[in-house]
């Protein structure tokens, strides 16, 4: 049951915030909202991948056990708080690799190619609920409370990746807070809607264009110039359509019943730096590499260096700056799957990231903004080519075509021509107009607070007659030229 499917959209979500919102009555005690969530989480996980249940299960009984440990450890006053956090980490690696790299591994009894839907996305939860769980930040969680964290339906299957303690927070908060107001469940439809739009009307359409040059360079045809282009730039706004689409209906669902979920983007096409990007490019990916894997490693060498009585300027900047950007995306690339495309991704943005910090630190020459644009865009479409392609064979065979190295020459032959112009429209309509957490801007969405991005177009959602004809129109346009319920394109990671 996904969340663009009827099914989901007109039984299970309207049940979901009904029952929420009667369950917030004071009369209730807290602990019937818990379970009803939790169990309808779980019920939404099996419907979606039944198979995957047993991973769910036995990852939230691992950390919860682990965690516990860790509560009771601190209380004592022991020294093993932190071999057992190690211990929980380590576990929880395992557990992820086992299933993510079954067949290459040749582990006993799991098929090969099989992921537990969410299997990434759940993992990370559960690391930060320990890390926390350890500097104090979280209080002891009873099992029913602890299972809100990793199964809440609106991102176990891709994100965003949440913060245990805002979590806990946020649900703590929900016992003294009234019923949401007609207005406030108008706007996280809204949400959704804009969400649904996204995925089924313009991701989901750019999809098969993407896909034709893609498996052309896979299967060794040659491709011209403007194949090359558009077939790229088409699967860069095929990937941010789908993937900000799926975010924006996990937030809207999540206000539906009074959660505030993280953002995952904040119009990374108007970013002018690579790094600027990946602050607006799947946000919640880029907080918990920077949190748990860059800093970490930057502080671990800082410390070396300062042992070691290291003075100079460019091995300390290579060691506790470079070293830990490399070493961070290249684990991140490597987390989305196990060929080499990935490894040369996490390789590409490491070294594009180190490259501008060099830039940045030793060279602070302002370029022009549209050429720092241009570049910014540029670097990110390469990534992505690498990101999509089957091979490292394709990916040359398409940036080949791409600087004109191609014997098809310039003009398109497996793609209209006339698709450049939707590509351009896309494009100017991302830069022109306000994303979707500033057309609801009133309302904070979410639990970020993020600097807005520039917008032309100050266009915002309120509860007026054009705000109804706006969701409505949305709504109606989205299930109706949708070309039926695809996954989501990180359900599979």
């Amino acid at each position: 049951m996904l969340f663009q499917t009827y099914g989901f959209i007109f039984g299970f979500l309207p049940v979901l915030v009904v029952a929420s919102q009667y369950l917030r009555n004071p009369n209730f005690n807290r602990i019937w909202r818990n379970y009803f969530i939790v169990v309808a989480s779980v019920i939404f996980y099996a419907l979606l991948s039944p198979s995957s249940l047993p991973f769910l299960l036995l990852s939230c009984s691992m950390n919860l056990f682990i965690g516990n440990l860790i509560h009771r450890a601190k209380e004592a006053e022991t020294s093993i708080t932190g071999i057992l956090l190690g211990t929980g980490i380590t576990l929880n690696v395992i557990l992820l690799v086992t299933f993510k790299y079954s067949g290459e591994l040749g582990w006993i009894g799991i098929p090969g190619g099989f992921l537990p839907l969410g299997a990434s996305f759940i993992t990370f939860i559960q690391i930060i609920y320990l890390i926390q769980m350890l500097n104090g930040s979280l209080r002891k969680l009873s099992p029913i409370e602890y299972l809100q964290i990793p199964t809440f339906l609106g991102y176990v299957t891709s994100g965003p990746v949440v913060n245990a303690t805002e979590l806990v927070e946020q649900y703590d908060a929900l016992e003294n807070n009234k019923r949401l107001n007609a207005e406030h469940l108008l706007a996280g439809m809204v949400l959704f809607a804009i969400g649904l739009f996204k995925k089924l009307v313009v991701a989901d359409s750019l999809a098969p264009y993407a896909t034709l040059i893609f498996d052309a360079a896979h299967q060794g045809h040659a491709i011209s110039t403007g194949d090359a282009w558009l077939g790229s730039i088409f699967y860069m706004l095929q990937l941010y359509f789908d993937f900000s689409g799926y975010s924006d209906m996990a937030i809207g669902i999540g206000f539906l019943v009074g959660i505030r979920l993280p953002l995952n983007f904040n119009s990374p096409f108007k970013a002018t730096t690579v790094m600027d990007y990946w602050r607006r490019w799947h946000m919640s990916l880029t907080r918990f590499i920077t949190h748990y894997l860059y800093l970490p490693l930057a502080v671990a060498a800082s410390r070396w260096l300062g042992s070691k009585q290291i003075e100079s300027e460019m091995p300390r900047f290579a060691l506790a700056v470079v070293m830990p950007t490399m070493v961070a995306f290249l684990i991140a690339g490597v987390w989305h799957g196990n060929g080499w495309t990935f490894f040369t991704y996490g390789l590409f943005w490491g070294g594009a990231l180190s490259i501008f910090q060099v830039w940045h630190r030793y060279c602070p020459v302002r370029i022009p903004w549209m050429l720092a644009w241009a570049l910014t865009m540029l670097t990110a479409l390469v990534s992505l080519v690498i990101f999509r392609s089957p091979s490292l064979n394709a990916t040359g065979s398409i940036l080949q075509a791409a600087v004109g190295a191609s014997d098809n020459g310039v003009a398109t032959e497996l793609l209209p021509s006339a698709l450049g112009l939707i590509a351009f429209i896309l494009v100017g309509a991302l830069l022109v107009l306000p994303n979707s957490q500033q057309i609801l801007s009133r309302y904070h969405i979410s639990s970020d607070e993020v600097e807005e991005p520039p917008s032309l177009s100050k266009l915002t959602w309120s509860p007026t007659p054009a705000g109804a004809v706006f969701l409505g129109t949305t709504l109606v346009i989205a299930l109706l030229m949708g070309g039926g319920p695809t996954q989501f394109l990180y359900y599979k990671f």
